[in-house]
């Protein structure tokens, strides 16, 4: 509301100032998301293809 009050845009407020704030937490999110469909996808491939692994 500050920044609206100092007259900027809709658009303004939203890409530099929410949709920042908002990236930050995907960001953060996206190295242990990574992580996990890593080794989902190696378990995945180790189970079809009956290679030794990280998993079984």
């Amino acid at each position: 509301t500050t920044a609206k009050a100092k007259g900027l845009s809709n658009h303004k407020v939203l890409y530099g100032h929410v949709f920042r704030n908002a990236m930050l937490l995907v960001i953060a999110g996206f190295p242990s998301a990574f992580i996990g469909i890593f080794f989902t996808g190696s378990l995945l491939v180790e189970v079809i293809f009956s290679l030794d692994g990280l998993g079984l």
